[in-house]
């Protein structure tokens, strides 16, 4: 079996099993704003400069668990960015070659800023929004360049590695506890020249998923500054 289709039946055991276990802790009061937001990310990487060496014969095909806590506007840095998530994503990346630059497993710390429809992300509200994801984080590829076992590998020259990634969403609530996600992202690993070779890899992707809270806010309006509400 393909691993994009090993992943997509990923994707739907993880966005049940996470429906499953929120719903049986439905009255933990620690739970209030945060979510769980599986993800199954398509797109290939760029060959941005002719010195990139490796042949690209596949897409890249990726899947991200998001864990976040939506800020409500308790202090004054929250509402003056419009109620923004703060969270971590965990991914796995094939990247499209497996013999050459292989795969990488990233922890990625992020912010995620509501840009348009704020209202029905953080006042109980369902409909249609829009937010733009910023993140760096840690990553490590099981593939990089070796001078003698794998010298066509020019573009990483170390296992651990920076992963940066910026990402846009359109989203659509549903009801208090489930927002369907549709989006894209660019991602980019690199060592920062630390070790050379190291042109670095860049994956433009759509990104489709879910976020799930298993515990909203109550009421809704919770911490909210009216003003800005």
């Amino acid at each position: 079996m393909c691993r994009p289709v090993l992943l997509l039946i990923a994707f739907i055991m993880m966005s049940v099993l996470v429906h499953a276990q929120a719903s049986s802790d439905s009255s933990v009061q620690w739970l209030k704003g945060w979510h769980a937001a599986p993800v199954f990310c398509y797109g290939k990487i760029i060959r941005h400069t002719p010195k990139f060496e490796p042949t690209i014969d596949h897409p890249s095909v990726a899947f991200e668990l998001a864990v976040s806590k939506q800020m409500r506007g308790k202090h004054p840095w929250e509402y003056a960015h419009h109620y923004p998530f703060l969270g971590f994503a965990f991914a796995y990346n094939d990247l499209g070659n497996d013999s050459v630059i292989g795969q990488a497993f990233s922890v990625l710390p992020y912010i995620e800023i509501p840009i348009a429809g704020g209202k029905n992300l953080v006042a109980g509200k369902n409909g249609f929004s829009a937010s733009f994801r910023v993140g760096t984080g840690f990553a490590l590829l099981n593939k990089y360049y070796d001078p003698v076992e794998n010298p066509t590998n020019n573009v990483i020259a170390s296992k651990g590695n920076n992963i940066t990634q910026f990402a846009f969403a359109g989203q659509y609530k549903a009801s208090d506890h489930v927002t369907f996600l549709l989006g894209a992202s660019l991602t980019h690993y690199s060592s920062g020249a630390v070790r050379v070779p190291n042109l670095g890899i860049n994956i433009p992707a759509m990104r489709v998923g879910l976020r799930y809270q298993p515990k909203p806010y109550s009421p809704p309006d919770e911490y909210l500054k009216p003003a800005l509400a």
